[in-house]
């Protein structure tokens, strides 16, 4: 069973071009755990 609890998300995303490595990035630094995260991506 999976428990999903409801949280708060704070923050700015400009919006690349739809590139798959950039979208691992962004989502594997969603689960950092409140950490702030900077993803310089060469796409954007």
């Amino acid at each position: 069973m999976i428990i999903v609890r409801r949280s708060e998300v704070n923050g700015s995303v400009k919006a690349p071009p739809s590139k798959s490595h950039t979208h691992r990035a962004f989502f594997i630094a969603s689960l950092a755990g409140g950490k702030e995260q900077d993803i310089q991506c060469p796409y954007l």
